[in-house]
């Protein structure tokens, strides 16, 4: 009869390597029940929500970290009044804060550049003042008519409804000025999934909401005055390092 000494070392192993290979079973049980395309298996792609690596069947946790650090990143704008929008293709440039000179305009103490879907809006009476989808409206429905609509003359209904809304014009920049006392930042939120919204004073609300599974969303950063050098890293929604995954 063999000493009980000698074979619990060997029992206890025995179990330990048997618990190890159901759990390895379960989580192939568990992969598997996660929609992923063949093309995806085979180039080891990272399924949509971060969830996935299919080259190595890891689970992964979705990315809600994004929230904590857009929150921690838009609050610097907190007190800062909006001070300049421009137009950089179908890109919304924003200044915010003290402007100066800059290589490629006048610049503020922050920048923040949105491609995604935004919108202004005044939420006491429900209103939406203008928007992204404002850009390829013309603001005289005799443009379209006439094939004359074009973005670089302004004359887009997302323009003229900004140039009306900051009151003033730079013909140097092509900027839209703040001339007025309003749009300053007095709260910010941002959500899980990379969006935003801005409350300004006299009672609007700037709000970006990401809409696509790839490509950036909007950034934002501190410009130099001479364009070149970079004050600090750049925010960016998606983060780079996720989104070049």
């Amino acid at each position: 009869m063999l000493r009980r000494d000698v074979v619990e070392p060997f029992k206890k192993a025995r179990d330990q390597s048997q618990t190890q290979k159901n759990q390895q079973e379960l989580s192939q049980v568990l992969v598997a029940k996660l929609p992923v395309s063949t093309s995806q298996a085979q180039s080891g792609t990272r399924d949509k929500l971060g969830l996935l690596d299919a080259s190595c069947g890891e689970l992964k946790a979705p990315m809600f970290h994004v929230k904590e650090q857009a929150n921690r990143a838009l609050r610097q704008l907190i007190g800062l009044k909006l001070s300049r929008m421009a137009l950089a293709a179908d890109m919304r440039t924003i200044q915010f804060g003290i402007t100066r000179p800059g290589s490629r305009g006048v610049v503020g103490e922050y920048a923040l550049h949105v491609q995604c879907p935004w919108r202004i809006e005044r939420e006491c009476d429900g209103q939406i003042i203008t928007g992204s989808g404002d850009l390829c409206e013309p603001c005289d429905e005799n443009d379209q008519r006439n094939e004359s609509f074009n973005l670089e003359r302004g004359n887009s209904l997302q323009e003229q409804i900004l140039r009306g809304l900051l009151q003033g014009y730079d013909e140097r920049t092509r900027q839209i000025v703040n001339s007025a006392n309003l749009l300053v930042v007095n709260a910010v939120e941002a959500d899980s999934f990379g969006g935003f919204r801005l409350e300004l004073s006299g009672g609007f609300q700037f709000i970006a909401f990401p809409n696509a599974s790839r490509g950036e969303a909007w950034r934002l950063f501190r410009p130099t005055a001479d364009g070149e050098r970079l004050a600090e890293r750049h925010f960016v929604v998606p983060p780079e390092d996720e989104s070049a995954s």
